[in-house]
């Protein structure tokens, strides 16, 4: 009777249950999505056609063009990623755990010294060199001295100065 039950039980569920085997790798950044998994995979297969039809110059074209592509397709997953962050962030009516999860995501509070997204003139920008241009517009106004101002020259006693200045 017991048997007859659990076969029957066992039996609905194979048929209407599904089962698949999904690996989910935890190393893969959160804006890495199924679409762009798939451009992944389907580059690294053409690459690998690529090298072993022995690297010919008419292959090499349909390889950069999708090299070009997937670069493109995760630029843009990337940017959106963050862009979604930022809505999360600047929403009013997000709740707290919602609002600090997404605060720690974008800041990436992790090992690597990689600086996080900054806001500039209303835009997120993660691109390195374009974060790179910002800090360098705000030292250069910060550390470049006005023309009107003369340069800040501290009076050292003349026991610290050098011999060249005595």
């Amino acid at each position: 009777m017991v048997e007859a039950y659990t076969n029957i039980v066992l039996d609905a569920a194979r048929a209407h249950i599904p089962h698949k085997c999904v690996t989910i790798s935890d190393k893969d950044a959160p804006w890495i999505t199924n679409t762009v998994k798939n451009a992944i995979n389907k580059n690294n297969r053409l690459v690998k056609k690529w090298k072993a039809n022995g690297k010919k110059p008419s292959d090499t074209l349909a390889k950069n063009r999708s090299q070009n592509d997937l670069f493109k397709l995760i630029s843009e997953a990337k940017t959106k990623y963050i862009e979604n962050l930022g809505k999360k962030i600047s929403d009013p009516n997000t709740g707290s755990k919602i609002f600090w999860s997404s605060y720690k995501r974008l800041i990436n509070n992790k090992k690597n010294t990689n600086i996080p997204p900054i806001l500039a003139d209303g835009t997120f920008i993660s691109n390195f060199k374009e974060k790179a241009k910002c800090f360098n517009k705000l030292l250069q106004a910060t550390v470049n001295p006005s023309p009107r101002t003369a340069p800040y020259r501290p009076n050292r006693p003349s026991s610290l100065s050098t011999p060249s200045e005595r």
